[in-house]
């Protein structure tokens, strides 16, 4: 027999989701073991915001295992493959007992605080599985992304462990090895299309011609779905060292490719702040010259105005390039504080646009990167 839960796993923000919850009567001549009773008309999202605050510890007074519950996984890892950021994708395992007895999860926890599962039911009879549902929701961070979720089985001391990972990219998936390793000097980063059918063009790496270490010459060979570039910012201190590398290429997609920089050499004082924003940069994509583009980012604090008491200034590095606005406004459903950012690039501004915004409240300013790729208009 088979029954499905539900997991959600968000990166950013979760939301809890569940199904109505069943149980099966466990074969004739087991005995089952103790079960949850749930208040009569008790919501789906009520069993699972209780089994999420459940104790994760073997309850008193029942003889505990030393070791893993005969539990199989199939698969192992949940492979989403790739993903767009600010996206959701699904994916599906089965959890199958083993076991001669029934098996009860008393609780599940994530490794990542923003990690949210839901969950159906909590029995699995001998023999029986069930199919888990897991949905990630990424938010605006691009790579490789692991996630873990852990069930714990009633008399078992080691969890069950499921493992999540999926890509997540704007359809150019990066890998970056450094040369040495442990510098943030020089690199090698690789370029693959998500989509085979898909080659397109490096403009620019870094604000220069790229450098190919591939055997690609852009002036007489076509297009490709792969490339290696090397990035090289042995002309920077540790001081002006960029935050992140910017490719431009043609790709439908994936207009400017943003490859974080590890600063190894430069240990920056920490600050406690009255505020900090949800992002720290704001990947903006193909934009048209004298068009504008908004991005919403939250404000996070403990002790924070309502929106129109919240005054901010902002200024930003290329007033040349591009005129930046910032509104502040409240959201309603959770009393959060946001701040909508709208940034119009000139009419003359062409190719990679890469400012910094500082907004500053209260005596402190926080700064967030914007970064996109400006074309003539259509």
């Amino acid at each position: 027999m088979r029954k499905t839960t539900f997991l959600v796993l968000a990166f950013a923000a979760g939301s809890l989701g569940a199904c109505d919850r069943k149980k099966d009567a466990a074969p004739e001549g087991v005995e089952s073991p103790q079960v949850i009773e749930e208040p009569a008309g008790e919501t789906s999202e009520k069993i699972t915001k209780r089994l999420l605050e459940a104790s994760f510890m073997q309850p008193s007074g029942i003889e505990v295992v030393s070791g893993m519950p005969p539990i199989s996984l199939d698969p192992d890892l949940v492979d989403l493959g790739d993903m767009m950021p600010n996206t959701k994708k699904s994916g599906s395992l089965i959890m199958r007992n083993v076991g001669d007895k029934p098996l009860r999860i008393l609780a599940l926890r994530s490794t990542c605080a923003c990690t949210v599962p839901g969950i159906q039911s909590d029995t699995i009879q001998p023999g029986a599985s069930i199919t888990i549902e897991l949905e990630l929701d990424a938010n605006s961070a691009t790579g490789a992304n692991l996630r873990y979720i852990m069930a714990l089985i009633e008399g078992y001391t080691q969890p069950v462990q499921l493992i999540v990972q999926a890509d997540v990219n704007y359809g150019v998936r990066t890998s970056v090895t450094y040369d040495p390793p442990d510098q943030s000097r020089t690199a090698d980063i690789e370029l693959r299309s998500t989509d085979e059918s898909v080659p397109f063009t490096v403009i620019s790496a870094g604000g220069m011609a790229p450098k190919f270490l591939d055997g690609f010459d852009p002036a007489k060979d076509e297009p490709r779905t792969h490339y290696t570039i090397r990035q090289d910012f042995s002309m920077y201190s540790a001081e002006q060292l960029p935050r992140w590398f910017i490719i431009e290429t043609d790709h439908p997609t994936a207009a400017v490719i943003d490859v974080p920089v590890p600063n190894y050499e430069l240990n920056p004082e920490r600050l406690r702040h009255r505020f900090n924003l949800s992002e720290s940069r704001l990947v903006l994509g193909r934009m048209e010259a004298g068009k504008s583009v908004q991005r919403t980012v939250r404000v996070l604090g403990g002790d924070l105005p309502p929106a129109e008491e919240f005054t901010i200034l902002v200024t930003h590095a290329h007033e040349d390039l591009c005129g930046v606005s910032v509104s502040s406004s409240d959201n309603e459903e959770d009393g959060t504080l946001s701040l909508v950012i709208e940034v119009t690039p000139k009419p003359e501004t062409r190719g990679v646009l890469f400012d910094t915004v500082s907004i500053s409240w209260g005596g402190d300013t926080r700064e967030i990167d914007i970064i996109g790729r400006v074309v003539a208009p259509e």
